[in-house]
Order: structure tokens, then C-alpha cells, then sequence
């Protein structure tokens, strides 16, 4: 039997664990971390031969009990361990936090196996099926259980596309994923990973799109040019010149005989793309453009940028719509999507906030919290859900019918560096996977259906998550 006791009114006795005879109740070991930690949580290894404990230092502790040994510190760079759990076969250790992330650790390496996201703050407690399929999370926020499957982990693929990676598009088959980054864009495998076609691009791509069809590929960037792709082959077919500033996003029309570019020198130009011709521009922005998309029926299309985003008619060029914000720090929108039945448009911004719109009407149907730093956000194939992507590195997946997100997918990457976050998101055509691009290059592809924690099973009781003294605030 283990004890812990990080006594918060007694200095001397924190970092400290004591092993007892169970049979005698006389005192075997004194196991010191060597450091004045708050030690609150213990947990044996399955075949006994280690103990984990955690506390206020953002460090969990292993040790062998045999030699009486600290063998191993974990550490996290942002926020204190709360609990920890082996899991059944010994190999993994499970941690909760205050952020209420749970980590999964390799015991023998000591890497980050997993990191997930469910609970808004306060993981309190752990605890795994004795097959070791399930486990069970408890918080002190709302007072919620949570339970996860480990049979199928959420992220599916991981793997890295550039060494900066600012937009991703996807096959409508969802096959394939472009991606633009530092070194072009370039086409992937969705399924194993694996490269497809570098297109030799220079500069940064800022900007990518598909065709409808697949054949062709759009990319733009700090060149301030808009180049046009052959897929099968890599071959640039066309480059259209218009721009005097870099080129943020790109489209193809729904007919894929147009494409839209949009810039930071403020305008958007509609292109013909057999031609090359320059059709229309779209001015009016007073601040650079970040997103322009089409609707689905290719009549209408939307720009954004800092404090505005605009609804425009294609074929005239005339603008319908300026929706409205609100935001007092003038936040950057940097995506607008139409959804699928083009009624409606969801937009997100730097403050935060994400935005439901009535299309014809340009009133707000609802708004939704998020972390501050949203850059991306993208709508279910039905219309019905919508996932979101920024700073914080979490993939939340919204019910646009309610205010708050029903779950999170994961977190992209272990560091909490600003150059990792979420920079463009996508959901595959069938609705099954989502893909999340990230400051470090990474692309990765997420499993839906797994990553939804299996139920939100039941209150806790208000003694069963009280704060461990000392512990009530995030150190």
C-alpha cells in the first residue's frame, strides 16, 4: 500500500510517498520526488514493480519500488497533473490535468502517446475497464464523466506535409488532400499518407483549392500570382497575374470554369479560367482580404478580412451583404463557409467567436464561444455540425443547434507553440474523417465517431471532486 503526502501547511513532508505493509501496517519505504511537490495522487503499476504519483509541479513521478528508486519525471510545459492511472497491461499510463486534457504515456519511453480533450477543466480522476478498453474521466467543471474507447484512437493519420502548413483542400471522393505550405502545395494520399505530386511552386502557398472534378488544382501565395495545376501530372497550365499584394485564399467555382483569388492588397478578382482572362474585381474591403469562397450554386460568393465579411453576386460583381461582427477588438475573420444548402454561412474570427448567418437576410442566427485565435472552421457534410480550429490547438465539433461544443476530437500536436496551431480544417465528403493542417507542418486525419467520448455518463457528487487543498487555482 502506497500513501502520499503532500501536506500544503507542512513544507517538510511534500514530496514525499510512504509504502506500507498492508498485513502489518508498519511503515516499508520513504520514496522522496525531490522537490516540494503536493503530492495527491498515487497509482502501482499491474505487476507492482511501479509507482506513479503526481502534483502541483506539472510533473508526474515514477518509481521502481524494488530499489526504492526515482526513475523517470514526466513533465507538461502549461498545465499541473491532477490524477494517474495504469492501464491494464501496464505499458500505458493515463494523466488528467487541470486544462482537463488526459494524456496517454508510453511507461518505457516516457513520450506522449496520445493527448485528448473532453472536460473544460479539472480532470479530478481515472479509472480503466479491467480489459483496459474503456476508461473513465471525471471533472470537477459541471461535475461530468466521461468515458473512451481505446480500441480506436480518434487520430487516424498523422504526417508531415511542409514545414508550415497554411491551407488544405480535399477531394470531393476523399481520397486526396492539397496542401499549401512554405515549400508549395503539394497532393497527398489521404489514406496511408503517403506523396502523390509536388507541384513546383514558387515561394509559399497560401492558398489552395481542388476542382470540382479533381483534374485541376488552384494555389496562390507571397509570388502574388494564381497558378492552375494539372494533378495528373504536376504541369502548370496557366499563371494569372493581378495582384500587387500576397494572395491569401483561392476558389474554383462550382462549374469549375471560374476561379476567385483574394489578397491583402484588398480586392478579389473572378478569373476565367480557360481564357485566363480577368472577369471582375471585388472592391470595397478597407482591409486586407483573407477568405473568399463560392456558394454552392456558384452565384454568390463571400469575402473576409479584418471586421467584415462581405456577400457578393457573382455574375454582376454588385455586393448584397456586409454582416456585421460586432467585434470590439476588430477581429480578423479568417474563414467564411457557406453550407451545404448555401442558405447559410458560418464565419470565424481571432476574438473568438464564431458566427452563424441567414444568408438571404445577412441577420446572425447564432453565435458560439470559442478560444480566442480561431482560424479555420468547416461545416459537416448535412449541414448539421461544424468543427473549428485555431490557436488553442483543440478541434472542438459544434451541434449548430446549441451554444457550446458537444465534444472535442483531440488536440493537434503536444507543444503548446503558437506556430502549432490549427490553420485550416477540413471534413471529408462523407462526413467520417476530419483533417486539421497545422503551423508545424503537420497534416493530420481525425475519426469522428471514435473520438466522441462515449457518454456523458452522470453528475458527481460535489465531495467526490472538492479541490485537494492548495489546489483549488491553477499554479
Amino acid at each position: 500500500m502506497a500513501t502520499s503526502t503532500g501536506d500544503y501547511k507542512k513544507p517538510e513532508m511534500r514530496g514525499q510517498v510512504k509504502l506500507w505493509d498492508f498485513d502489518t501496517g508498519k511503515e516499508l519505504a520513504e520514496l522522496n520526488s525531490g522537490d516540494d511537490a503536493q503530492l495527491h495522487n498515487i497509482s502501482f503499476s499491474p505487476d507492482g514493480k511501479t509507482l506513479a504519483s503526481c502534483g502541483n509541479k506539472r510533473k508526474l513521478y515514477l518509481w521502481n519500488i524494488a530499489e526504492r528508486k526515482l526513475t523517470t519525471t514526466l513533465t507538461h510545459d502549461s498545465t499541473s497533473f491532477t490524477s494517474a492511472k495504469f492501464l491494464s497491461d501496464g505499458k500505458l499510463l493515463a494523466s488528467g490535468h487541470y486544462a482537463g486534457t488526459l494524456i496517454l504515456w508510453d511507461v518505457a519511453t516516457g513520450e506522449r502517446v496520445k493527448t485528448l480533450a473532453g472536460h473544460e477543466k479539472h480532470l479530478t480522476s481515472i479509472d480503466s475497464s479491467p480489459d483496459g478498453t474503456l476508461l473513465a474521466t471525471a471533472s470537477m467543471k459541471a461535475g461530468l464523466i466521461k468515458l473512451w474507447s481505446l480500441q480506436k484512437g480518434p487520430e487516424l493519420l498523422s504526417f508531415k506535409a511542409s514545414s508550415y502548413l497554411f491551407k488544405l483542400a480535399v477531394s470531393r471522393d476523399g481520397r486526396n488532400l492539397l496542401t499549401g505550405g512554405n515549400e508549395g502545395p503539394r497532393l497527398w494520399n489521404l489514406e496511408n499518407g503517403a506523396l502523390l505530386r509536388r507541384f513546383q511552386s514558387s515561394g509559399k502557398s497560401l492558398g489552395v483549392a481542388l476542382s470540382p472534378d479533381g483534374k485541376q488544382a488552384l494555389s496562390g501565395g507571397d509570388a502574388k500570382t494564381l497558378s492552375l495545376w494539372d494533378v495528373e501530372t504536376g504541369q502548370k497550365l496557366k499563371e494569372f497575374s493581378g495582384h500587387t499584394n500576397h494572395i491569401r485564399s483561392v476558389a474554383f467555382a462550382p462549374d469549375g470554369q471560374t476561379a476567385l483569388s483574394a489578397s491583402l492588397d484588398k480586392q478579389a478578382i473572378l478569373w476565367d479560367l480557360e481564357s485566363g482572362r480577368e472577369l471582375r474585381r471585388l472592391t470595397g474591403h478597407q482591409n486586407p482580404i483573407q477568405w473568399v469562397e463560392f456558394s454552392p450554386n456558384g452565384k454568390l460568393c463571400v469575402t473576409a478580412g479584418r471586421a467584415t465579411t462581405r456577400l457578393w453576386n457573382v455574375e454582376t460583381g454588385q455586393e448584397l451583404q456586409q454582416l456585421a461582427t460586432n467585434s470590439k477588438e476588430g477581429a480578423l475573420v479568417g474563414c467564411a463557409v457557406f453550407s451545404p444548402d448555401g442558405n447559410q454561412l458560418i464565419t470565424a474570427a481571432t476574438d473568438g467567436m464564431m458566427r452563424l448567418w441567414n444568408v438571404t437576410t445577412g441577420k446572425e442566427v447564432r453565435s458560439f464561444t470559442g478560444e480566442k485565435g480561431l482560424q479555420s472552421v468547416a461545416f459537416s457534410a448535412d449541414g448539421r455540425f461544424a468543427v473549428s480550429g485555431g490557436d488553442d490547438r483543440t478541434i472542438p465539433l459544434w451541434d449548430l443547434q446549441k451554444s457550446n461544443p458537444i465534444s472535442r476530437i483531440g488536440v493537434h500536436g503536444n507543444s503548446q507553440l503558437a506556430r502549432n496551431a490549427v490553420k485550416s480544417i477540413a471534413f471529408t465528403p462523407d462526413g467520417r474523417r476530419v483533417i486539421t493542417a497545422g503551423g508545424d507542418g503537420v497534416a493530420r486525419v481525425w475519426d469522428v465517431a471514435s473520438f466522441r467520448d462515449m457518454t456523458t455518463a452522470a453528475r458527481v457528487h460535489q465531495w467526490a471532486t472538492a479541490p485537494t487543498p492548495g489546489e483549488s487555482q491553477e499554479p
